[in-house]
């Protein structure tokens, strides 16, 4: 259930796929502190995005942002060499601490949840840095080929900024499901 009515966009191209088009505003439970306990997700026939007047708004983007950094993160480290896995690894420790310190003080009604899920995207993104039993040399960043690990063939899109073994990724990006999602910061809708 929703209200429908038109949105004001901005004037730009990025918008214009959605000029003229009806929005239906609807709030979807979660626990953004500090804030009603919604999320005001703006969703027509063909998209849906975060109201960026609500102001949780800005906190949900902010994991967002957090999220994509160590999703990549992630993505690259299943196709690195044990060495790099290692660098990238103790780089993202930040990002987690940041993540958990937004969960603490920006959602607090999900606060338990978020932390939990937090902890296991964490223990994969560390499980990641460990494939191989430390022993992999081959590097697939920057190229096509089977996976360094398990010989999979690898995903490599680099004009999008993905490449990644998506069978060493499974439960890395199961998890990080759970924190894009409803039940988690909401990120989905940014």
């Amino acid at each position: 259930m929703g209200l429908t009515c038109p949105l004001a966009l901005p004037n730009d191209e990025n918008h214009e796929p959605y000029r003229g088009q009806f929005f239906t505003i609807v709030v979807l439970p979660s626990g953004c502190g500090g804030h009603p306990k919604a999320k005001p997700i703006i969703e027509t026939k063909n998209a849906t995005m975060l109201d960026s007047n609500n102001p949780a708004a800005e906190h949900v983007t902010h994991a967002a942002k957090l999220l994509t950094k160590l999703k990549k993160t992630g993505q690259k480290m299943s196709v690195s060499p044990t060495a790099a896995r290692k660098k990238m690894l103790k780089d993202s420790l930040a990002d987690f601490h940041d993540l958990r310190q937004l969960a603490m003080d920006q959602f607090t009604g999900n606060v338990n949840y978020l932390m939990q899920t937090i902890d296991q995207f964490e223990t994969a993104m560390r499980d990641l840095s460990e494939l191989g039993n430390g022993q992999v040399t081959v590097d697939r960043r920057r190229s096509a080929g089977p996976c360094p690990v398990c010989n999979h063939p690898t995903s490599y899109m680099p004009k999008h900024g993905i490449v990644e073994c998506r069978q060493c990724t499974k439960n890395f990006r199961a998890i990080h499901s759970k924190l894009d999602a409803s039940e988690g910061f909401g990120t989905w809708a940014v």
